[in-house]
């Protein structure tokens, strides 16, 4: 090495012990390196025979090193600065510094720089628990708990505009939520909010504003409902493993509320998940928050732009029954799966005319998602044309026909998973194609959903769906509103419509039974002709025969396990196909 790393003087500070300075043990490796390259450079000076040059402290330097020649002090000096290198890079090297760290000891392990100063720190104003799904909050909420928002808290200077609210908190005290913790004066030092003494809590709210001269005051008050909140879990592998929620805080909770969406972003489940929340201590940050790092933000992956967050189960099974064609509701129904998807909606809500006049009023399930859709365009804006496919395709083989009606038609054709019966031949005009007016065939037409269902595809969290379209047209903060809105209104029409799934409908049918007893009872025989393929004989030999034969072939070669298990493999595979179809 011609030249050493040095860490900087300030990564290196002096220790006071008692009233002693005592230098840092890494700063001693330094000096050690210094000493030992200058008593080589003597050493060398001595032996190139210009010893008048050097000081007499040198000379005593050159006479002290170990070594009856000039050639085994040197071997020694070189040594000894061999060895303080080392120990700058790693102090294990040397039998004597044990107090002082070297380069390696400074980042390695849990204790090193970037383990625990660069990866993590322990932290105030976080809050762990475990995780619950919640599907009644919005998308971009967090349902935290009560004891949380009153332990957490942020710093408010006190104004003439705000003082009225935070005298109310400063009167609440630490254990009333909303309420406050502690005051702090001009001066940083902070008087915590008696819980038992409500005389001297009111003489403390009057006091938050009285004398201009005491400077401003921060009032330490609790989180309340849409504050924001960052939210974590571990590990954190990409950008959204930390995402900003809103606050929403349910009072005797104990366990943080997530929305379903969110949780292919967390990679979370909830057989025990537990997930970090940090309170935002600054202005600064908590505009961050609202702005930059909010789920609204973060719908699209950093590494390839695939959207991250949608609906999944339950809520695609009720967006299908809903959206399916012949699904009709009277005006209170409609009205009423409306609301539920708009219940945060402010303004007026458009109504779309009822589909159907006579014999009845009737409204779709298709206009229901329609007026969501409708209502949470901006003003000013376009509305949405899409032309898509539902999850389930327009024909499948008759095995997997959709039984949504017990007259299904089943022709020599692969049966069409929408077409119930089949359709008489068009009076003027052609016939439909094959996905034409079929619901696979997703179009909405200026907000209206007019034909197709609307499944996984559209609301799930797929490329190109109806809620990655709507991001791209009108923003985060409406795609997620929309998911929020679907979420709500396919949530009460399960309850509304029941649903459940049973034994029964797992269970395999006798027919299907049938036939899979037979691919088995088939491929129990397939034992003999494996062996002969095999030992590569054209004829299937008798039992007797074969089974010599395999034994000679162990003997001969030791692979032939090997290649009989592939053979046996390879047989069986088409067996293992039919049975799972």
């Amino acid at each position: 090495m011609e030249t050493i790393p040095v860490t900087p003087p300030r990564a290196r500070p002096m220790n006071m012990i008692g009233d002693m300075l005592k230098g840092n043990p890494q700063t001693d490796i330094y000096i050690h390196i210094i000493e030992n390259n200058h008593v080589l450079n003597v050493v060398l000076k001595y032996m190139k025979g210009s010893q008048e040059k050097l000081t007499e402290e040198a000379k005593a330097a050159f006479e002290n090193l170990k070594g009856g020649t000039a050639h085994e002090k040197l071997y020694n000096a070189w040594l000894a600065l061999q060895t303080s290198v080392d120990v700058l890079l790693d102090v294990n090297m040397s039998r004597e510094m044990k107090s002082a760290e070297g380069l390696k000891q400074v980042i390695e392990k849990k204790d090193g720089l970037i383990r625990k100063h660069m990866m993590g720190k322990r932290v105030n104003y976080a809050a762990r628990t475990v995780i619950t799904p919640d599907p009644n909050i919005n998308v971009d909420e967090i349902g935290i708990p009560d004891i949380f928002a009153r332990k957490l808290s942020y710093p408010v200077p006190v104004t003439d505009w705000n003082v009225t609210e935070l005298r109310k908190m400063v009167c609440n005290g630490p254990d009333v939520h909303p309420g406050a913790n502690y005051i702090q004066d001009k001066n940083g030092f902070t008087t915590y909010i008696p819980a038992d003494n409500a005389i001297k809590r009111e003489s403390m709210a009057k006091l938050l504003l009285s004398n201009p001269k005491d400077g401003i005051k921060i009032v330490h008050r609790h989180v309340l409902n849409g504050d924001v909140l960052l939210l974590n879990r571990q590990p954190s592998l990409h950008k959204p493993s930390i995402m900003a929620h809103k606050a929403r805080i349910l009072p005797g909770e104990k366990t943080f509320r997530l929305h379903y969406s969110n949780c292919k972003a967390y990679n979370a489940d909830f057989d025990g998940d537990e997930m970090n929340a940090h309170y935002p201590q600054s202005e600064v940050a908590r505009a961050e928050a609202y702005n930059l790092v909010n789920v609204a933000s973060n719908y699209l992956v950093p590494k390839d732009g695939t959207p991250l967050g949608g609906l999944i189960q339950d809520h695609v099974i009720s967006g299908v029954k809903l959206s399916i064609r012949g699904r009709f509701f009277n005006r209170e129904d409609y009205q009423q799966l409306v609301f539920q998807g708009l219940s945060h909606h402010i303004k007026d809500v458009k109504l779309l005319p009822p589909a159907i006049f006579k014999p009845a009023r009737l409204w779709s399930g298709k206009q229901v998602l329609s007026t969501i859709i409708i209502n949470l365009i901006p003003e000013g804006y376009e509305r949405i044309n899409l032309d898509s496919f539902a999850k389930i395709g327009g024909k499948v083989s008759k095995l997997f026909g959709l039984n949504f009606s017990s007259h299904i038609y089943v022709s020599s054709n692969p049966l069409q998973n929408w077409n119930v019966c089949r359709p008489r031949p068009a009076i003027c005009g052609t016939n439909p194609q094959e996905n034409e007016l079929s619901e696979s065939q997703v179009q909405i037409r200026k907000g209206e959903l007019l034909v197709g269902v609307l499944d996984k595809q559209q609301y799930g969290a797929t490329t190109f769906g109806l809620i990655h379209c709507m991001y791209e047209l009108y923003g985060g903060e409406v795609s997620t509103r929309l998911l929020t809105a679907f979420t709500k209104v396919f949530t009460f029409f399960l309850q509304l419509e029941g649903f459940t799934l049973g034994v029964k409908d797992i269970l395999v049918t006798g027919e299907a039974d049938r036939k899979r007893r037979k691919i088995i009872d088939e491929c129990r025989d397939v034992g003999n002709s494996a062996v002969a393929a095999a030992l590569e004989l054209e004829d299937e030999p008798p039992h007797d025969e074969l089974v010599e034969k395999m034994e000679e072939a162990y003997m001969k070669d030791t692979k032939f396990r090997v290649l009989l298990d592939r053979k046996y493999k390879s047989l069986l595979d088409g067996y293992t196909n039919d049975i799972n179809k």
